[in-house]
């Protein structure tokens, strides 16, 4: 990883511990946590998506799992927030997931400059994103998400079969299947 991406992440630890999240009350998940895995994914632009654990979130959320939040309008958290996007030119995109679900995950540590993140595993991105799919109805997430996310699955199924990783190829196969033909 680049310096400039790590000192972008080392600022977004600043900026979640400074709205009251402990290091290990969220961790990267998604396309940077595939990243970090030597997966070579295709990234949104300026992105960077975690997960934390719908109980440590200190404002009320709307929804409690599995939607973007982000810190009250005009609340000293807002400016704390909209703080990172200023210094980095990042999105942090932060979703909470039930405190059981968060703690089943499988996390790892990967070393910056002079901290350390912690970044889901692709088994639990896995299992982040077929819950997402399985969410992904026209009354919540909205099918296109499912779709979305099931185009994700493949890619990776690509690129983990080219690596021999039969768990990963196993766990994308099975999620493929489970939805084969719901978003077409």
């Amino acid at each position: 990883m680049e310096d400039k991406l790590k000192h972008v992440f080392e600022e977004a630890i600043n900026t979640m511990n400074a709205l009251g999240f402990e290091n290990n009350d969220w961790a990267v998940h998604g396309k940077h946590a595939l990243r970090f895995d030597g997966f070579k994914v295709y990234l949104r632009k300026k992105h960077i998506n975690l997960i934390i654990n719908t109980k440590k979130v200190p404002w009320k959320i709307e929804f409690l799992n599995f939607v973007e939040t982000m810190p009250p309008i005009h609340s000293d958290e807002m400016k704390t927030y909209l703080n990172f996007h200023e210094k980095t030119k990042y999105n942090l995109d932060i979703t909470p997931v039930e405190e059981k679900i968060f703690k089943e995950l499988e996390k790892k540590e990967l070393s910056l400059v002079n901290k350390k993140i912690l970044y889901l595993s692709p088994l639990s991105v896995l299992k982040i994103r077929e819950i997402k799919i399985e969410k992904s109805t026209p009354d919540f997430l909205g099918k296109e998400k499912g779709k979305r996310l099931l185009n994700a699955i493949q890619a990776l199924f690509e690129q983990a079969t080219k690596k021999n990783n039969e768990k990963i190829v196993f766990e994308c196969e099975r999620i493929i299947n489970k939805f084969d033909g719901q978003f077409d």
